[in-house]
C-alpha cells in the first residue's frame, strides 16, 4: 500500500450497528487529547478507493494499543447469511482484533452500553484470548470520568522510544472584555475550561419541521416532535431514538398539531407532550397514551404552531405543570396519575413552585436564562439574560455579533455552559457561564428550534427546520 494515509497510534474497532455513537464519542475525546491524526476509525481515515484488509493490517500492525469497542450485540450481530458475524474469517472485525492479538499488541476490550466481557467458548479459537484480557467499562452515568480514566491508562502504555503524542493545540484566546457581574468560580479565578462539538449525526425521518427535542434521564433516548398546523395533518408524531445507534425506537401518534415540546418524567418511565390544544402523556416502554389533559386557554390559530407553551414535571413525577405566554401570570397544574386540574395560580402561589424541572433554570436553581429585546446603541438586538432566581436580578448577558434571534437556550447539566439556538443565523452557540465567552458554533441549514443537552453532558442535540435532529458529542478540553 502506497504512503498516502500517514499512521495511527491507538485505533478503535467498533461494529457499526453495535457501538457507533460511542466510537464517535470515544474517537472526539482522544482526539482532543492526542491529535486527531493518533487516532484511527475507519470511517474518518480509510481513503476512497483504499482496501479496507490492507489498510487495516497496516494501521491495526503499526498502533499500539487497539481498543475493542463492545457493545451488547457485538457478540451477536448477525450477516446476510444469517451466521455470526464474529464466525466469519472475512469480518473485518474479528480480522483487526485477530491481527493485533497475533502481532502482540496491546488489546483492550472496552465495554459500553450495559455490555459484558465475552467468554472464551463464545468466541472463535483466534479471539479466544480475547476473553483473557482485562477489560474497561465506560458507564452512561459516568462516561466522561470512565474516559478520562482510560486516557490516562493509555498515556501509561505509549512506549516513549517513539515521537510522544502531542495534544491538540490551543485555540486562539478570545480577547473581548470580561461581562460585569458574571459568574465566578469559587476561587475567584476564570479557569480554562471548553468543550467543543464533535462530528454530527443525523436522524431522518421526520415529514415536518422538528420544533422539540428532549433526552431520557439516563441519556438512552432522545424525543423528538414537531410538524402539523392549527389546520391539521402534516407530521405530528414524536419519534423516540436510541442515542446509541440512532434507530428508531418507538413513533408516538395522537397531536393533531403541531408538538412544541416534550419532555421525559424524572423517573424516564412516562413522557409529556403539548400542542395548542391539548397535552398528553404516554408510557415510553410500549407507546401507550396514558393521558389527555386539555388546555384551559385557547391560542389564535395563525400562532398555533409556534412555540409559548411550557411543561414540566414536578421533581417526584407526580404532578405536571402549564404555563402559557398568554397566561405569563397563571400555572395550571395537573395530578399526573389521573390526569385531574388541579387548579391555575399565580407564580408565588403555585404549591411546590421550587420543585418543578423546568429547562430554563440552571441545576442548581440559583439562576434562570430569558430571550429578550434590547437597545444597542438605538438599535434592537435580541439576547439572552441570565438572572438570579430569587432577585430576578440580570448578572450577564449573552449576546451573539452574528446576530439572530435565540430560539431556545438549554444549561448543560453540570451548569457550566449555555446552549442558545438561532433564528435567522442558523446555528448553535455554546457558551462559558463563568466569563460569558462565546465557544464553538455549529452552523446548520435550517433554523435550530430546539436545542438539549444530554443529561450524562455527553451529547447536544438539535431540532431543525429542515425536519431534521442533529445530533453532536460533546468533548470537554481542560486549559
Amino acid at each position: 500500500m502506497s504512503g498516502r494515509v500517514g499512521l495511527s497510534r491507538v485505533f478503535i474497532s467498533y461494529r457499526r450497528d453495535d457501538s457507533t455513537g460511542y466510537a464517535i464519542t470515544l474517537h472526539d475525546h482522544l482526539a482532543a487529547k492526542f491529535g486527531a491524526e493518533q487516532i484511527f476509525r475507519d470511517i474518518d481515515t480509510i481513503l476512497p478507493g483504499d482496501d479496507f484488509h490492507e489498510v487495516i493490517r497496516e494501521r491495526v500492525g503499526s498502533c499500539e494499543v487497539l481498543i475493542a469497542l463492545i457493545g451488547p450485540n457485538w457478540l451477536t450481530c448477525k450477516g446476510e447469511s444469517g451466521e455470526r458475524r464474529v464466525d466469519n474469517p472475512d469480518d473485518l472485525v474479528r480480522l483487526e482484533i485477530t491481527i493485533a492479538l497475533q502481532r502482540k499488541i496491546r488489546v483492550i476490550p472496552v465495554l459500553v452500553g450495559g455490555a459484558t466481557p465475552p467468554k472464551a467458548h463464545e468466541l472463535c479459537p483466534q479471539l479466544a484470548p480475547l476473553s483473557r484480557r482485562n477489560a474497561v467499562t465506560l458507564t452512561d452515568a459516568a462516561f466522561r470520568r470512565d474516559v478520562t480514566r482510560l486516557i490516562e491508562d493509555i498515556e501509561r502504555l505509549i512506549r516513549p522510544g517513539r515521537t510522544a503524542i502531542a495534544s491538540s493545540p490551543a485555540p486562539r484566546e478570545i480577547r473581548s472584555k470580561r461581562p460585569a457581574g458574571a459568574i465566578s468560580p469559587p476561587d475567584g479565578e476564570v479557569r480554562r475550561d471548553e468543550i467543543k462539538l464533535g462530528q454530527a449525526r443525523i436522524f431522518r425521518g421526520h415529514g415536518k419541521p422538528v420544533k422539540a427535542v428532549s433526552f431520557s434521564p439516563d441519556s438512552r433516548l432522545l424525543a423528538s416532535a414537531g410538524g402539523g398546523s392549527w389546520l391539521g395533518g402534516g407530521d405530528t408524531a414524536i419519534r423516540l431514538w436510541q442515542v446509541s445507534n440512532g434507530r428508531l425506537f418507538r413513533k408516538l401518534e395522537g397531536h393533531q398539531q403541531t408538538v412544541t415540546m416534550v419532555v421525559f418524567a424524572p423517573d424516564g418511565k412516562r413522557l409529556a407532550s403539548i400542542c395548542s390544544s391539548d397535552i398528553h402523556i404516554w408510557r415510553t416502554s410500549d407507546g401507550k397514551q396514558l393521558r389527555t389533559l386539555e388546555h384551559t386557554h385557547s391560542r389564535d390559530e395563525e400562532d398555533a404552531d409556534t412555540p409559548g407553551d411550557s411543561i414540566a414535571f414536578s421533581s417526584d413525577g407526580s404532578r405536571l405543570v402549564c404555563w402559557n405566554i398568554e397566561e405569563p401570570d397563571r400555572y395550571h397544574l395537573w395530578s399526573v396519575s389521573d390526569g385531574k386540574h388541579m387548579g391555575a395560580y399565580s407564580p408565588k402561589r403555585l404549591p411546590g413552585r421550587n420543585g418543578f424541572l423546568w429547562q430554563n433554570v440552571a441545576p442548581n436553581g440559583a439562576s434562570i436564562a430569558t430571550g429578550e429585546e434590547v437597545n444597542v446603541q438605538g438599535t434592537p438586538h435580541w439576547v439572552v439574560v441570565l438572572k438570579d432566581a430569587r432577585t430576578g436580578k440580570a448578572f450577564l448577558e449573552l449576546r451573539e455579533k452574528r446576530g439572530g434571534k435565540p430560539t431556545e437556550w438549554k444549561f448543560s447539566p453540570d451548569g457550566k455552559w449555555l446552549a442558545v439556538g438561532y433564528e435567522y443565523a442558523n446555528a448553535i452557540r455554546l457558551w462559558r457561564l463563568a466569563d460569558g465567552q462565546p465557544l464553538g458554533v455549529a452552523r446548520v441549514p435550517g433554523t435550530p428550534n430546539s436545542v438539549a443537552f444530554s443529561p450524562d453532558g455527553q451529547w447536544l442535540a438539535a431540532g431543525c427546520e429542515d425536519k431534521l435532529v442533529r445530533l453532536w458529542p460533546v468533548v470537554s478540553v481542560q486549559r
